[in-house]
């Protein structure tokens, strides 16, 4: 009796041909067509696509003392917690803020952050940036200089400010002082540190722009 062979049956050679294009169809990049290559430039690009997409935004307003966002005169502040490991916050909504053209606007000194040790903005891209700290002495515990006086140091900028006294500096209370620092990030990180000296450090808010 003559044998017969199944119509459906594969020649050798063309199912070793269909595995090697399933093997190889396997490891292309998402979009790549069959017999495309992905170049070391694209590799790149993609990479640096990815790491901007992961950045914080910048600019960027912080409110140090407030647990929710604000928008106020048209800026969108944000609540500080994430920013901060440590420290307590106090509102004091009914206080009166001398404010002028260099100061932000008087509800951002409303509020405070105290105690605190550390102010971490991350990751953004390495470049150049200007910190905006913002301070306004509120306490009315504080009646006169040297009562509060602490340390604070942006990374990426000069030494550490280390004897830093708000109500002197503003000459009296419930007046802010807005220190400009500008800084170069090389580690994708924007980091504020402070130290205590006499009673606890405070800030109220922190900014970050482009550039210095």
């Amino acid at each position: 009796m003559q044998n017969k062979t199944s119509s459906r049956a594969w020649p050798v050679a063309s199912l070793f041909t269909a595995t090697l294009a399933l093997i190889a169809s396997s490891h292309l990049a998402p979009g790549q067509s069959p017999g495309a290559s992905t170049s070391p430039a694209t590799t790149a690009a993609a990479s640096a696509a990815s790491a901007t997409s992961t950045n914080r935004p910048i600019p960027v307003h912080i409110l140090a003392g407030y647990g929710a966002n604000k928008t106020i005169a048209g800026t969108n502040w944000l609540a500080g917690d994430k920013f901060f490991p440590d420290g307590d916050v106090i509102e004091r909504p009914d206080i009166a803020i001398v404010t002028n053209t260099n100061t932000g606007p008087a509800v951002i000194y409303q509020a405070e952050r105290y105690s605190m040790s550390k102010f971490t903005y991350a990751p953004v891209a390495n470049g150049d940036y200007t910190v905006k700290l913002h301070f306004c002495e509120t306490f009315d515990g504080i009646t006169g200089t040297g009562q509060r006086v602490f340390g604070y140091a942006v990374k990426g900028d000069g030494p550490p400010v280390k004897d830093f006294d708000v109500f002197a500096t503003a000459n009296g209370a419930l007046k802010p002082v807005v220190k400009t620092v500008p800084i170069t990030v090389t580690n994708r990180t924007i980091e504020v540190e402070f130290t205590p000296n006499v009673e606890n450090p405070q800030i109220n808010a922190i900014e970050i722009l482009s550039g210095r």
